[in-house]
């Protein structure tokens, strides 16, 4: 674990790097599932270069259903978004890895006009609220269990995940985080994707910030007492002939 902290010092503070794209493992609590999607990326990295998502039976095996969504105004009337997307996606699987079936649904948001998605789960009783094509999202704040993502419904705050099991590298200075310490960080917006491993459910999670390299890729796991717990980090090296010599 003190080389792979060691090397993702030397990644970050680095100003130009000799490797093409390609991520590095710098953080691993599950070294098996860790080692196995760091191979996927990577390959995907190298033939395509991005990740593949829809090719990959570790996500595609979870089916989703698309549903319409609106939110309820006070006045009891119906409200449907005005931008796009303006659907849901439901899906049931075991994304606490309890041994039970949850209700999943990932909800994509404009945040500053850019998408950005989310992860909520509910109980599987609460199925009875989707049991038509339109979904009341509001439901989703009310009612959900576990939120990754996006700001609203109990999900990250001010739309930031800290990377806390790499070493802090000062004390933050602007609220509301003034007095923290300052953490490597990814967010803003947010691209999410559960998958399945060895029988067992993971989110990999990067952002989708048009104004960063887009460094790091995580992979959370929520276990059966409903914590979420970081299971990979890793640290995505840049070819520098596309930094320009900057």
């Amino acid at each position: 674990m003190r080389r792979k902290i060691i090397l993702v010092l030397i990644l970050l503070v680095l100003p130009v790097v000799v490797w093409g794209d390609e991520y590095v493992l710098v953080m691993s609590k599950e070294d098996n599932v860790c080692q196995h999607m760091l191979g996927l990326y990577n390959e995907d990295l190298r033939k395509y270069g991005k990740i593949q998502y829809d090719e990959h039976e570790a996500f595609t095996v979870i089916k989703w259903e698309e549903k319409k969504y609106y939110t309820t105004y006070p006045d009891g009337k119906k409200h449907y978004p005005m931008s796009l997307p303006d659907t849901v996606l439901i899906s049931k699987f075991d994304i606490n890895n309890d041994g039970k079936e949850e209700l999943v649904v990932k909800d994509t948001v404009p945040v500053r006009g850019r998408p950005s998605e989310s992860l909520y789960y509910l109980k599987n009783e609460d199925s009875v609220y989707f049991k038509d094509d339109e979904v009341d999202v509001k439901i989703l704040y009310d009612k959900a269990t576990g939120a990754v993502g996006t700001g609203a419904g109990g999900a990250f705050k001010a739309n930031v995940y800290f990377l806390k099991k790499l070493p802090p590298f000062g004390i933050r200075d602007i609220e509301p985080f003034k007095g923290h310490l300052r953490y490597y960080s990814l967010g803003g917006w947010f691209i999410l994707n559960p998958f399945v491993f060895k029988k067992a459910y993971y989110i990999s999670m990067m952002d989708n910030d048009p104004s960063e390299n887009k460094k790091f890729l995580v992979i959370l796991k929520y276990s059966k007492d409903n914590q979420l717990k970081d299971i990979c980090y890793y640290l995505k090296t840049l070819d520098c002939k596309n930094k320009g010599g900057n």
